[in-house]
């Protein structure tokens, strides 16, 4: 295998002249803005008199963050970019007024040896949709659809309530513990437990004070194994009301071609058939990729794991968000820190470096390339397998690279599905 310093290139980027003191003038104006120097207002102080007060040193960090990026831009032109693993490091060799030597470090790509990725002779798994599954999904639909209305009576479990709630330990309320007219679905195992079972028989207006003992594994040290106090109030009350097989219903599913039952559960049919193919798929390439990945050697390094620890948790943090909540409500909820979520990352982080490099192999081993026509089918198909328009598929998939992209690893898929029948 490669060593380090064999797989790393070093780029030395000078930012000088009127570029580097266009950037320290830029950095001069905006930090003017917040200086106060006796006997100039606000905002209003010459700039040799702050430089003389503050020093030039104090502008060098604004300056750099207006020189960065240009200076990365060019530094990736003189390296192979197809060979760049993440995103480089940089290093400030040398600063002064007059210029910055920056020195960007960029990873490359481990060597990846792949010495078996045929003839491994893995059967896909056949599938079948019962009644059973059918009308399950008929019941999932009514629930989904159902609405909720507002009930008098006493709450139940996974009734829906609007309450105000305070913790205290000692007497004080705790960080985290308060918060008014929060909606929760009773029986949900949203809170730590005992919490919504305390709910249960409760009215509208009812206030109540409970004890609750947090867990020995909560997340929070100076709560972990600690009985508390909680105020609870119901500000309001709620209960799905479930939707029948009707008319009505059948105009509110939209769906083309369904009109009564029978069409109904035709169409749920043929849509776990295809949900249930390509699991089957996903199952068999799966274990295709994990005997190839047994046969395959590779060093990779942390800094590529890192990176990708960093996107699954980037993407993570933006689908919670969609759902109205952030980070640190999840980690209370759960009861994880930041670390253990980290560590939590580290398998599916390292499966996915390891496998997207087998796929560049792979792909230059079967010589795989893709015409504007393939991209086209593809998009073609996977359109109307999402019921989707090509211009909404395009924006969901990150546009027309990103399914470049997806059509070249699908004719990958395809060629070794044939290469180990």
């Amino acid at each position: 295998m490669a060593k380090k310093d064999e797989i790393t290139k070093k780029i030395l980027i000078t930012v000088k002249d009127e570029k580097w003191q266009k950037a320290i003038d830029k950095a001069c104006e905006k930090n003017i803005k917040k200086a106060e120097v006796k006997g100039f207002r606000k905002g209003k102080v010459p700039k040799d008199v702050f430089i003389k007060k503050y020093g030039i040193e104090s502008l060098y960090n604004d300056a750099l963050d207006s020189v960065i990026d240009e200076a990365y831009k060019e530094a990736f032109e003189k390296v192979d970019s197809e060979k760049i693993a993440a995103r480089p490091s940089v290093d400030v060799k040398a600063i002064d007024k007059d210029h910055v030597d920056l020195e960007f470090n960029f990873l490359y790509k481990p060597e990846v040896k792949i010495k078996k990725y045929k003839g491994f002779k893995i059967k896909k798994e056949k599938t079948e949709v019962t009644k059973e599954e059918v009308e399950h999904e008929i019941s999932h639909i009514l629930d989904r659809y159902s609405e909720l209305v507002i009930k008098e009576g006493k709450v139940k479990n996974h009734d829906f309530v609007i309450i105000d709630f305070k913790g205290m330990k000692d007497k004080v309320a705790f960080p985290g513990g308060t918060a008014e007219n929060y909606s929760l679905e009773v029986g949900s195992n949203s809170f730590i437990p005992g919490f919504e079972e305390e709910l249960i028989g409760m009215k509208k207006g009812e206030e109540k004070t409970f004890p609750i003992k947090f867990p020995e594994t909560y997340h929070e040290e100076s709560l972990k194994g600690q009985e508390v106090e909680f105020y609870v109030k119901i500000n309001e009350v709620k209960e799905k009301e479930v939707r029948k097989l009707d008319e009505e219903l059948f105009k509110d599913l939209n769906i083309e071609g369904v009109t009564n039952e029978k069409s109904l559960k035709e169409h749920i049919e043929k849509e776990l058939k295809a949900a249930k193919e390509k699991e089957a798929d996903t199952k068999y390439m799966d274990e295709l990729l994990k005997n190839i990945a047994d046969n395959t050697e590779v060093e990779i390094p942390k800094e590529m794991i890192e990176e990708e620890k960093s996107r699954i948790f980037d993407s993570f943090e933006n689908a919670i968000k969609a759902q109205g909540m952030d980070i640190n409500m999840y980690m209370q909820l759960t009861g994880l820190t930041l670390e253990q979520m980290d560590k939590q990352l580290e398998p599916e982080a390292n499966k996915n470096v390891l496998y997207r490099l087998m796929t560049e192999e792979l792909e230059k081993e079967l010589k795989i390339t893709v015409s504007k026509e393939d991209i086209e089918a593809r998009i073609k198909e996977l359109a109307e397998k999402n019921h989707m328009t090509k211009e909404d598929l395009l924006y969901n998939f990150g546009g027309e690279k990103a399914l470049e992209y997806e059509t070249r690893v699908h004719k990958l898929f395809e060629t070794l599905k044939d290469l180990n029948k």
